[in-house]
């Protein structure tokens, strides 16, 4: 809220008629900041991986690779893609089964299931890196080239396929 004189300088040309606020001592308006726009509400529902619920979207797998500590990942991946006889990503990709649609992602909520690269096979971690390529922080996209970056490959995400938001009927 705003207060002041108010004033027509600036606000109407001349010979136009007086706005409604003319002649008054105050003005009051919506000053538009963030406080005005804050929400906190707690969720207590999802839609993604509650399949016992009309609507729910159902987990497809989960993605992520773990990395030693004195481990740098772009570079691990890189190596490894190198080492197998691949020249890039997108040579890898050509032989890894991967989903065939977009995909809804979330960060992973613990570390189940996740490929750790100093046990797995050079196989499966390159198979996880390539899914990881392909996905974003909020969607996997199959069409979309793969790009390892330092945040692509440590990510640790969920994969959901998309439902009918009102149930699938």
């Amino acid at each position: 809220m705003c207060r002041g004189p108010a004033s027509m300088n600036g606000f109407v040309a001349r010979g136009a008629p007086p706005p409604p606020w003319h002649g008054s001592t105050t003005m009051h308006c919506n000053s538009g900041g963030p406080m005005s726009r804050q929400r906190r509400e707690l969720i207590h529902a999802s839609l993604l991986g509650d399949t016992g619920t009309r609507g729910g979207w159902r987990r497809l797998c989960r993605v992520g690779l773990m990395f030693p500590a004195d481990v740098v990942p772009l570079e691990y991946v890189h190596a490894l893609c190198l080492r197998q006889g691949y020249r890039s990503p997108e040579m890898l990709r050509a032989v890894v089964t991967t989903p065939p649609q977009m995909l809804t992602c979330r960060p992973a909520r613990d570390d189940d299931a996740l490929v750790d690269v100093a046990t797995a096979s050079p196989t499966a971690i390159l198979a996880q890196a390539v899914v990881l390529g392909l996905c974003t922080a909020t969607y996997y996209d199959p069409a979309r080239p793969v790009l390892w970056t330092t945040t692509s490959v440590t990510r640790r995400l969920d994969l959901f396929a998309v439902g009918d938001f009102y149930g699938d009927d």
